[in-house]
């Protein structure tokens, strides 16, 4: 066998073994396309990068090819990889802010029409970010949001807008979680208290200062929740000591309402005259304000009382009274509170 002479043994071995490699990797190829892999470690997609020819690999994968000058191709398919998020978002960037500098100075928002050259520029700029997001860039995608929200150099978008402001709020961006409460006002989605208040509790949680603001506000107004003043109470101090200076207007005219419409609340009270009658007599604090009736119909409204039991009931205004006022109290109490009409409008 002519292998067994002149070392042609040896190189027939190492062809062999090479071969099988190789095979072997194509195999694993194949099934990591299969089963959904990265095809660099062969492992399930962390942050997944979708370049433009198809295939998904690792964000960090193809970020240490481009870093250590190892292939500037898909390791699948050897199309050329388009270049790094990083890279076109600075370069993005650049021209946004020249494009800025130029037709709004003064940083109004309020853009007007740009020149044919600039919009060729800005229509440049924007495909980069959009590329950049499809890379997984979240700064990129908060941009694309804005560009569209505002309108800046495009028609506004409001439905665009917010599938990008989704795109970095799933990656975790405090700032577009809180835009996307555009769910509250039916921009570009249908109106969804539910989803605007998740998103919001979201960014409130990384002390996003406007996020914790607008859940005060939610509390406040009763959208997709049961409004609970003291809630937004807590929620306003809270934005205060963020820096949000909204949200000290906000309190001014929260302590405003709590006063026209529950000024009992935080107070030592008795309960009297419900159906209750093993109720009646029974004294606690007033520690929160249901509103029920939007401000509109007050016998729907609750007081929230913690007996000093330890129970905790919602009763009507009308069955509450401040603690040793007796009978004639209630009825002064009740006399007075008759004109307060509404609760004071939205913050």
């Amino acid at each position: 066998m002519h292998w067994r002479h002149g070392g042609h043994k040896k190189a027939c071995k190492a062809y062999v073994l090479a071969d099988t490699v190789h095979a072997q990797h194509q195999r694993l190829c194949r099934a990591a396309v299969e089963t959904d892999r990265c095809l660099i470690c062969l492992e399930p997609p962390r942050e997944p990068t979708r370049l433009p020819c198809g295939h998904s690999f690792c964000t960090g994968c193809v970020s240490e090819l481009r870093a250590k000058g190892v292939s500037q191709t898909c390791p699948l398919c050897r199309a050329a990889l388009p270049p790094g998020p990083e890279k076109l978002y600075d370069l993005a960037g650049r021209v946004f802010m020249k494009i800025a500098r130029a037709v709004d100075p003064n940083r109004t928002g309020t853009w007007p029409a740009l020149s044919a050259s600039q919009q060729e520029e800005m229509n440049g700029a924007i495909v980069m970010l959009q590329e950049a997001m499809d890379q997984g860039h979240i700064l990129a995608a908060r941009s694309i949001g804005d560009i569209y929200f505002w309108g800046k150099g495009v028609a506004q978008d409001y439905e665009r807008a917010m599938a990008a402001y989704k795109v970095a709020a799933e990656a975790g961006d405090a700032f577009s979680q809180y835009q996307v409460m555009m769910y509250c006002k039916g921009l570009g989605v249908a109106v969804d208290y539910q989803q605007a208040r998740a998103w919001l509790e979201k960014a409130a949680a990384q002390d996003f200062p406007d996020a914790v603001r607008e859940l005060g506000v939610m509390y406040f107004e009763g959208w997709g929740v049961t409004p609970s003043w003291r809630r937004a109470r807590e929620l306003c101090k809270r934005a205060i000591e963020l820096g949000d200076s909204q949200a000290v207007k906000n309190m001014q005219s929260l302590t405003v309402c709590i006063q026209a419409a529950a000024p009992l609340m935080d107070q030592r009270v008795e309960i009297h005259g419900t159906s209750r009658t093993d109720m009646n007599g029974k004294c606690g604090v007033a520690t929160d304000f249901h509103p029920m009736g939007g401000g509109h119909d007050r016998s729907q409204d609750r007081y929230v009382v913690q007996l000093d039991s330890g129970e905790a009931f919602k009763v009507k205004p009308a069955n509450v009274r401040a603690e040793g006022t007796g009978a004639g109290g209630s009825k002064a109490k009740s006399k007075g509170k008759k004109g307060k009409k509404g609760r004071g409008g939205r913050w």
